[in-house]
């Protein structure tokens, strides 16, 4: 059922409904940012050289020139997604990345905080912040899914690299 404006409750606005000029710039941005890490995560995986004797086809350089690419994709497809936006008439509910606009802003500044601090702090204690982080901006469920997600999350890819893979994650100064 389609609601028109005398049908909206007191106090909510209109234009609510439609994404401003200020919400499009704000989605263009992030698709810069988020393109430009994905141009990093190239270039870095690409100066990575396999070991010699190695005839590896997955070497170090696999998962973040995936990773990479994967980003690239998805900001080409948020820009698109923006751009067709922009060109509807017909549009009907915002493109909002978390509750505001702007929330990737701080996801992003918590990713490079993330990725600076994961040497030095460790696995546990970052990645459980960094995924707090996250799972606060996107403001769904209430706070046992906001305290079990990431705890669930850090225990589950612990268990996943250390215990079954064999992998060292990083232990930082606490040796957690």
């Amino acid at each position: 059922m389609t609601q028109t404006m005398s049908d909206k409750p007191a106090g909510q606005s209109v234009a609510s409904e439609h994404p401003t000029h200020t919400d499009h710039v704000a989605h263009y941005i992030a698709a810069v940012l988020i393109a430009a890490l994905g141009v990093v995560l190239i270039i870095g995986a690409l100066q990575f050289i396999n070991p010699p004797g190695s005839h590896d086809r997955l070497g170090p350089s696999a998962f973040p020139l995936g990773l990479g690419v994967l980003l690239l994709i998805l900001a080409a497809a948020l820009a698109v997604a923006t751009w067709r936006r922009i060109a509807s008439t017909a549009t009907t509910r915002p493109l909002v990345l978390g509750h505001t606009p702007w929330s990737f802003l701080v996801d992003i500044t918590a990713l490079a905080l993330y990725a600076l601090l994961l040497p030095s702090v460790g696995y546990v204690i970052t990645t459980l912040v960094y995924t707090s982080v996250v799972v606060f901006l996107c403001g769904e469920g209430g706070w046992k899914s906001k305290l079990f997600i990431p705890l669930g999350f850090v225990a589950l890819t612990y268990v996943v690299f250390v215990t079954i893979l064999g992998i060292n994650l990083p232990q930082g100064g606490l040796g957690i």
